[in-house]
């Protein structure tokens, strides 16, 4: 998993003053878990994700990208691939 998502969730557990054990109740997940999905270990299924953001009141959606960072970051692709191919 991204460790972007796991540290996501971290912030808004500790800016509402949540332990992981309170979170997991409230959520429906495992302490050890959620610790995990924090420190960015493994993968996290959608109805996990959905269950936490709920649980803090948060909820998830899908934003586009403005149209320069879409050309930018297929273009990094672009070039990670023909540096990928140069190495072989």
């Amino acid at each position: 998993m991204d460790g972007a998502i796991g540290s996501q969730i971290r912030a808004l557990r500790t800016a509402q003053k949540l332990t992981q054990k309170n979170l997991a109740h409230l959520s429906g997940i495992s302490q050890q878990h959620l610790s995990l999905l924090e420190q960015g270990e493994g993968g996290i299924e959608l109805a996990t994700l959905r269950k936490l953001l709920d649980a803090l009141g948060h909820e998830l959606s899908i934003v586009a990208r403005p149209p320069a960072l879409a050309a930018l970051a297929t273009r990094a692709r672009q070039w990670e691939r023909f540096a990928q191919w140069e190495e072989k």
